[in-house]
């Protein structure tokens, strides 16, 4: 029972005890969020008098001290609150809609009967400062209160007569909220001088330390993670292994679809209470069948699988400190030492791998025989009787697939999921074998991907041609790449896709592009797999036709999609077959960059403009953000009347895109020309409104922060290559050095370093690559380009690797 009650996680199905609290939620400046046409109107919130949120805070002793409360009204006020969990804990959602209003009000009696006057008085002004500020703020600490948000005011009538609204913003006030993403969207209303004085005069004084609020546990409960035992014997391989009865298997597919049940019940259907009694229920039926209806040597197998895959996923030395391990081995305290030192022998030999100043191919070769040593120290440090009992936890190899586990992604949107399931995950799954054998990478890297684009000399209105049918594909094919878990839908989805780039590609590449594209492609899908690259996970065999050509057996594909390596199921002669397909080596980069076209951004000032993706809606450049921030006014010294000129240009600027958007054909050429030319349009009256000396300035600053996150990518634009009369050679070694750098910094995907030296690698990784890119320049090229960038403005450098930290002094 403890190992899967150990697995039970808080998942807050309601953060107040009474009616939703607004003033807990940050709201945006300006505007509404809510989009054109996002959305229909949603019911206003329940007007709650001022003092419920109190009720939240019962028990903080700064509130206690504050209110001066009696430990009668304390025992009073708690003893309420309880009621008030109990009757959440068991009515359903859509019930306790339509009581809140009347409980609000209930609650307020309450309230105003236990305290005195002053008491009542005081929780107002407290209450007022927690729903405006979203906590109470302690004495001496500074807050905003020249905001607040519609939502606040009309879940909270009160506020509007303490701070008087004028006419505006009572309208502002009465329209109805838009919805977006199933949220309703208010507006904020930003207060005059007196208006936020009146509000900060009634809020009084803060309280001494910021407020603690309590919740009742039942409530924070949610449905607890699929049983790892559940998810192993789920597996066909696994209970073939087993030599599961037919008795067993119907049992057990009644618990597993149990557990499935159970993630898909939701808060707004149930009460916490059932859902607590259903998640328990399964949990009973989960261990009964695991302690009484497995025989003893089908659990002692399944705890031999456990600790294959654990050995598998973790380092030898990890897996003999975890404490079940220490248990079953009796590892002594001094052993415990050992293999901490092991661990720690290996994370310096791989720091100094990444450190020492060397190419890719040595890099990991270095890392390789530091990942051998940590295995091989780590397993010598047991006892002959250990290394026995060892084997036996382990039993005989297992040959089966175990579940599919992916890296959770980290891009954003991909939250993981609340309660503890895989559903995410399983989507991923779906999604790669639903894209096996299909088309899925091309596309991508002629419209977006200038190194490709250079490789096979694509002409400008080749280039056009494959973002406008990028953009149309993305467009028409975005759902495959959501949460759904419909394996039908997503091959649908997967296959039109394919069929829609197949047809794009033929249409743009002469059939030798479509040659060396397929070799470009090949070598990315049997590079390094990152999250960036997903598609590497299947290997080469998984481009269109290539498992055909290689003759790949179902047998190998069921174990490629079961997650093992294709080194490790393709034969030597599969293997030899796609390395002749490769062609010559591609030295380019195998990531894409949003909005790149043939020569990447232009050179600022006079010398060109970023050329649009060719999205219908293509966000606004970085250089364009970045002037119109704040980044730029300390070192351009500009002066409020610059400023204000600068930002009329921008408010044109945006009026004249969002005209152009609205005229142009989603995707065209046209769009992205006309785009570009209102970019160059901006650019040139902003450079009008700096004197000579900033206008220069400012160039070399935009060049700064575009080599501050890639220098490479600076250096290949088509305007400073021009102006630096870079060779071919040069653009060729420039791009191999940034390659190589990439590359080695794909290592510290699977390396489990700290955090901190992760951080520190990846930057002494983008330093190093950029010493090498540097080098290539000859002495005349080097002066040329610092006269291009100027003093250093101080923008953080993105870092090479998996984590990529931007420093404090970039704000862009």
């Amino acid at each position: 029972m403890a190992r899967f009650l150990s697995a039970v996680f808080a998942v807050v199905l309601l953060s107040t005890i009474l009616t939703a609290q607004p003033g807990s939620q940050l709201e945006p400046k300006g505007k509404s969020s809510a989009k054109k046409g996002g959305g229909s109107p949603a019911a206003p919130p329940i007007p709650t008098p001022l003092v419920v949120p109190m009720l939240r805070y019962v028990g903080d002793a700064t509130l206690t001290t504050d209110l001066k409360l009696t430990a009668e009204q304390v025992r009073k006020l708690t003893n309420y609150r309880q009621k008030v969990w109990d009757e959440v804990y068991s009515t359903r959602p859509a019930d306790r809609a339509k009581i809140n209003e009347a409980r609000s009000k209930a609650t307020e009696a309450v309230i105003k009967d236990i305290l005195t006057p002053a008491q009542y008085e005081r929780t107002r002004q407290i209450s007022a400062r927690i729903v405006t500020t979203v906590s109470a703020f302690p004495k001496g600490a500074k807050k905003d209160s020249s905001t607040v948000s519609a939502r606040v005011l009309v879940t909270y009538p009160e506020l509007v007569e303490i701070i008087n609204l004028n006419e505006d913003q009572k309208k502002i006030l009465g329209q109805q909220p838009g919805t977006v993403f199933g949220t309703a969207s208010y507006s904020t209303i930003t207060l005059s001088a007196e208006q936020a004085a009146a509000l900060e005069k009634f809020m009084g004084d803060p309280p001494a330390q910021p407020l603690v609020a309590t919740t009742d546990p039942r409530l924070q409960q949610g449905v607890g993670p699929t049983p790892s035992d559940v998810t192993l014997l789920r597996v066909k391989d696994i209970q073939d292994e087993l030599k599961l009865t037919e008795v067993q298997a119907k049992l057990f597919t009644n618990i597993s679809q149990g557990w499935t049940d159970l993630g898909r019940i939701t808060s707004s259907e149930f009460s916490q209470k059932e859902i607590s009694e259903k998640y328990l229920d399964v949990q009973a039926e989960t261990v009964k069948f695991f302690t009484a209806d497995l025989k003893a040597e089908q659990s002692i197998r399944l705890t031999q699988l456990k600790n294959q895959r654990l050995q598998s996923t973790f380092t030898r030395d990890a897996f003999y400190l975890r404490p079940e391990i220490v248990k079953s081995l009796a590892i002594s305290d001094p052993q415990q030492k050992q293999l901490e030192a092991v661990a720690a022998s290996w994370e310096a030999e791989v720091v100094k791998a990444f450190e020492t100043d060397q190419s890719y191919e040595a890099t990991k070769k270095s890392v390789d025989a530091a990942n051998a040593a940590r295995t091989e120290n780590a397993v010598a440090v047991l006892t002959p009787e250990q290394a026995k009992k060892d084997k036996e936890l382990v039993g005989p190899p297992y040959a089966g697939n175990y579940p599919v586990v992916q890296p959770r992604p980290t891009f954003p949107g991909a939250e993981s999921n609340p309660r503890g399931g895989d559903s995410r995950t399983n989507s991923l799954r779906i999604m790669l074998e639903a894209s096996f054998g299909k088309y899925m990478l091309d596309l991508t890297h002629i419209a977006r991907n200038p190194d490709v684009q250079a490789e096979l000399k694509m002409t400008q209105e080749a280039i056009q041609k494959a973002q406008a049918a990028y953009t149309k594909m993305l467009t028409a094919s975005r759902s495959a790449f959501s949460s759904s878990a419909n394996a039908e839908i997503v091959a649908s989805q997967a296959e039109a896709r394919s069929v829609a780039i197949e047809k794009a590609i033929t249409e743009i590449l002469t059939a030798d592009q479509r040659k060396r594209l397929r070799q470009i492609v090949l070598q990315i899908m049997e590079g390094p797999n990152t999250l960036t690259s997903i598609y590497s996970r299947y290997g080469a065999a998984a481009y269109p036709g290539v498992a055909e050509e290689i003759k790949l057996t179902p047998e190998q594909k069921a174990k490629l999609f079961g997650g093992t390596k294709p080194a490790d199921v393709l034969s030597d002669m599969q293997k030899s077959a796609i390395k002749d397909m490769l062609g010559e080596p591609y030295k380019g980069r195998t990531t894409t960059t949003p909005g790149s076209g043939a020569g990447g951004p232009g050179g600022g000032f006079g010398g060109g403009s970023r050329a649009s993706s060719g999205d219908s809606a293509p966000s606004i450049p970085a250089r364009v953000r970045l002037i119109t921030g704040n980044r730029l006014d300390e070192p351009l010294k500009v002066t409020p009347e610059q400023k204000k000129k600068i930002a009329d240009v921008y408010t044109s600027y945006l009026a004249n895109r969002e005209q152009v958007i609205d005229d142009y054909r989603p995707g065209s050429a046209a769009l992205s020309k006309a785009l570009a030319a209102t970019i160059e349009k901006f650019e040139k009256e902003v450079a009008a409104a700096l004197s000579p000396e900033q206008a220069k300035r400012l160039d070399q600053l935009l060049i700064q922060s575009e080599a501050a996150d890639s220098l490479s990518g600076t250096l290949n634009q088509a305007a400073i290559s021009k102006k630096l009369e870079l060779t071919p050679d040069q653009v060729l070694k420039i791009t191999a050095a940034a390659q190589d750098g990439e590359q080695t910094a794909s290592l510290l995907v699977s390396v489990k370093l700290p955090e901190p030296k992760i951080t520190a690698l990846s930057a002494t990784l983008r330093n190093r690559t950029d010493s090498h890119i540097l080098a290539v320049l000859s002495d005349s090229q080097q002066k040329a380009w610092k006269e291009m960038t100027g003093e250093s403005a101080g923008f953080s450098k993105q870092n090479l690797g998996p984590r990529r930290v931007v420093g404090p002094s970039s704000k862009r």
